[in-house]
């Protein structure tokens, strides 16, 4: 039984993991890969994907037509990533807006542990707020332990 946890090769590639950080656009940057406000209008207007449920009907047809590496992404959340590993839907599974949140992702899911909530108005914007301003889990343990 495949796991989110095990680890995969893709070629030279080593992951520890099968939850991976999808690829962050930058289709609508400068040539310098800063966000233009068309770009970041039109993340912040998508705080949620268009993924349908029908459209993942479909995994099934392209894992039967595609033998290779197969990465899956949109909104998977631990339980339907790890079926869609266990079934063989997949490889691994990719996530964009968790990963921006929560830069221990695959720990967090590890540990079943609450996810920083993203902030959508920070997408896609030039600097680090929203980018690395998120609390990781052990930040964000030491801070209830204080508060508490």
């Amino acid at each position: 039984m495949t796991s989110p946890f095990d680890p995969i090769s893709f070629g030279a590639i080593e992951a520890p993991n099968r939850i991976m950080m999808a690829p962050l656009t930058r289709g609508r940057a400068t040539r310098s890969h800063v966000p233009t406000p068309l770009m970041a209008e039109y993340c912040a207007s998508r705080p949620e994907s268009s993924f349908r449920p029908a459209t993942r009907q479909l995994v099934p047809a392209i894992r039967r037509a595609f033998k290779g590496a197969l990465i899956l992404n949109s909104d998977y959340h631990l339980d339907d990533a790890s079926q869609a590993l266990y079934l063989g839907e997949a490889d691994a599974i990719t996530s964009g807006r968790p990963f921006l949140a929560n830069p221990d992702l695959p720990a967090r899911f590890a540990k079943r542990a609450a996810l920083n909530p993203p902030n959508t108005e920070t997408f896609y914007t030039p600097g680090p707020t929203g980018y690395t301003d998120y609390p990781a889990l052990v930040q964000a343990a030491a801070v209830a332990m204080t508060v508490s």
